[in-house]
């Protein structure tokens, strides 16, 4: 007992029987907590003081890479004419690779035989936008319609993508699904 009131570490208050030891930290603690001191200093210095990098910097440098990438594939990609998209409705080879990406992305909103869901019935002569033309629906394909939830597929698809899947829709135009939904926007002959 002796010994443990000789302890340098021992101090000199007693609570209920029970005395305290002063044991210093242990070094690998200490170092660990210096050495995240001086990284929090070194890394506040490096992202909020200085403007050698910034990860606001770095998302606008990899945006505008990611756009020029698009930009490049746009271009890259055969521009349709109107004559173009027509003789594609009649190509059983585009409008397969249509129905493909049809079922894919827009079956879920315009139904599986295109009588309608959520988006309109795209087998009757009525059309919301436009006017039921290939070259209407190849602009709504490709270009969207934001007010009504549909989004702009040429961000998402390839040209020729949006194409077939443009001439799969006018193939649908007269099939009559079962269950499809009501006429909706004006009638088109």
């Amino acid at each position: 007992m002796d010994k443990i009131k000789d302890d340098p570490y021992l101090m000199d208050h007693n609570y209920d029987g029970i005395q305290e030891l002063d044991n210093p930290m242990p070094t690998w603690w200490l170092i660990t907590f210096f050495v995240t001191i001086v990284f929090a200093g070194i890394y506040y210095f490096h992202y909020e003081l200085s403007q050698i990098t910034s990860s606001d910097i770095e998302l606008k440098q990899e945006l505008a890479e990611v756009e020029a990438l698009r930009n490049a594939a746009q271009a890259s990609e055969p521009k349709m004419e109107a004559t173009d998209l027509n003789a594609l409705v009649s190509d059983t080879n585009a409008i397969a690779a249509g129905k493909k990406q049809y079922d894919l992305r827009c079956a879920a909103c315009h139904g599986p035989a295109g009588g309608g869901g959520i988006g309109p019935n795209l087998t009757d002569d009525w059309w919301i936008h436009g006017k039921g033309s290939i070259q209407d629906i190849h602009g709504i394909v490709a270009n969207g319609v934001l007010d009504k939830g549909m989004p702009a597929w040429k961000e998402m698809m390839s040209a020729s993508d949006v194409n077939h899947v443009s001439a799969y829709v006018v193939s649908l135009k007269g099939t009559n699904p079962a269950n499809a939904k009501k006429a909706e926007g004006q009638k088109v002959e």
